[in-house]
């Protein structure tokens, strides 16, 4: 099963962060029930990476910092709790340039589960436009490539 793009869910919190400048969602169908808190599937978002998308954020991290774009290694470069729920969990990266949200997002139906991961995007100045402008092309493929990889290492 691939993710794909897809509309944002009514039932999302990410309503409370708008307008932005730039939002998407991410959509992964599962065909069977896993419980699984929206938490637990952030927590793999930023830890459970193959190589090549870890060498790509150390190329990032190297490239922003001269820049004073936070790195994830950077001890400011925490994320803040939005909204922590059973079904979404939503985090921050407040960053003088940008602020960018990320959510994971469960949709419970009858027979699949939908897994949503929705980025929204708000810009402080033209340092924060010209740094998402670069790293965009990429963000869809990583948060694709992580959400599958996620959800088919859920039952292991």
């Amino acid at each position: 099963m691939k993710a794909v793009k897809s509309k944002i869910p009514d039932i999302s919190g990410v309503g409370i962060l708008l307008p932005a400048d730039y939002i998407d969602n991410f959509k992964y169908q599962l065909d069977h029930r896993t419980v699984i808190a929206a938490r637990d599937i952030m927590e793999r978002f930023w830890t459970d990476h193959p190589s090549w998308i870890r060498a790509m954020f150390s190329l990032r991290d190297i490239m922003v910092k001269p820049f004073g774009l936070k790195s994830d290694k950077s001890k400011d470069g925490k994320f803040k709790e939005i909204i922590n729920e059973q079904s979404e969990y939503i985090v921050c990266l407040n960053d003088k340039h940008l602020d960018a949200y990320l959510s994971v997002l469960i949709e419970r139906n009858d027979c699949q589960d939908d897994i949503h991961v929705i980025t929204v995007v708000k810009f402080h100045n033209t340092l924060g436009r010209l740094y998402f402008t670069a790293i965009k092309p990429f963000h869809g493929i990583i948060v694709r490539r992580m959400i599958e990889r996620i959800c088919k290492n859920l039952d292991r």
